[in-house]
């Protein structure tokens, strides 16, 4: 997924980089096609029951998700080469390649928000299933890449144990992968069974499985692994 392709001696591009810039590009070219039918409003916010109950101007709700987008694929990408050098020694900076699937990953699930919101402009409502399954979603893909991120300041179980230790940062994140795959589950079943239930439940299995890992971090760090 992320197998660098050669341009020229002593440079390369990942393919989730190619990914990630065909779906941010996606998201302005979703908001051009929608524009003219795109109402004065834009739900940017929506309650538990998908119904939205926030808005903003046709050119802020059209335009904002696919600038925060831009915005969160370069830091996560790129914010490792911000870091000062001694962060970056110190287990700061990630993996190039899984930073990268992670960023394109994050690309692609906002492109789907932000796709998902426009479309019910009109209706003020989102699909049921949409919330459980975009996060589901999401979650799979972490399920899949957390065992392989690195001590990083951007990306995984950031608690202060995790950043302190290899160790800790890598048993944590064994765990946080099986966490994560309870919740792609909840996620998906929820959407096919009760969909009116499923941003509750997702919002739920999301915190569950973020927190469990942190708290386990503690315990390791309690049993005194360190790098």
């Amino acid at each position: 997924m992320s197998d660098p392709l050669p341009i020229r001696p002593g440079r390369r591009i990942r393919r989730t980089d190619i990914l990630a810039v065909v779906a941010l590009g996606a998201s302005f070219a979703v908001t051009a096609i929608l524009w003219s039918s795109l109402p004065a409003r834009i739900p940017i916010h929506f309650d538990v029951n998908g119904v939205a109950n926030g808005f903003a101007s046709r050119a802020v709700g059209g335009w904002l998700l696919p600038a925060l987008a831009v915005a969160m694929w370069l830091l996560v990408r790129f914010g490792a080469a911000w870091l000062p050098v001694g962060a970056r020694a110190a287990g700061g900076a990630g993996s190039a390649g899984t930073m990268a699937s992670v960023a394109c990953a994050l690309a692609i699930f906002l492109l789907a928000v932000h796709t998902a919101t426009l479309r019910a402009a009109e209706s003020g409502q989102l699909p049921q299933s949409f919330c459980p399954l975009a996060i589901g979603g999401l979650c799979l893909t972490l399920t899949i890449l957390l065992p392989r991120v690195r001590r990083n300041a951007f990306v995984g179980v950031r608690t202060p144990w995790t950043l302190a230790s290899d160790e800790n940062w890598a048993r944590t994140h064994r765990l946080a992968s099986f966490t994560m795959l309870a919740a792609t589950i909840a996620c998906f079943a929820t959407a096919l069974v009760a969909p009116a239930l499923g941003v509750a439940i997702a919002c739920a299995a999301v915190v569950s499985a973020a927190l469990i890992p942190a708290i386990y971090s503690a315990f390791l760090a309690r049993g005194g692994y360190k790098s």
